[in-house]
């Protein structure tokens, strides 16, 4: 894996996913091969990023949800345009996504 070498980056412009410790964004490269998870820096500290191959995003995942004990998730791999939800009611997935991945 190549280093990545950082974009201009504000942010009040970024969508932030822990707000409530120093903030944390994450987002692809340009040639979408890379995941970047940046934390901002303290006291003028330059940020802190790391750089992850999409092809090893889903482990990396499970393995954040795993030592954080959140052991009730699972990721898994949706092979039906449809899910069943737990009251028997039919959604095709892009209906169930809507919104999902807004900003917040």
């Amino acid at each position: 894996m190549t280093s990545v070498t950082p974009a201009p980056f504000d942010w009040n412009e970024e969508v932030v996913a822990i707000p409530h410790q120093r903030a944390i964004t994450v987002y692809v490269t340009e040639r979408l091969d890379v995941v970047v998870i940046r934390q901002q820096g303290e006291h003028g500290a330059p940020d802190a990023t790391i750089e992850v191959a999409s092809r090893n995003c889903i482990e990396l995942a499970a393995t954040i949800l795993r030592e954080a004990g959140q052991h009730r998730f699972r990721i898994v791999e949706l092979d039906d345009d449809e899910i069943v939800g737990r009251d028997g009611n039919r959604m095709h997935i892009p209906q169930a996504m809507e919104g999902f991945f807004d900003k917040q």
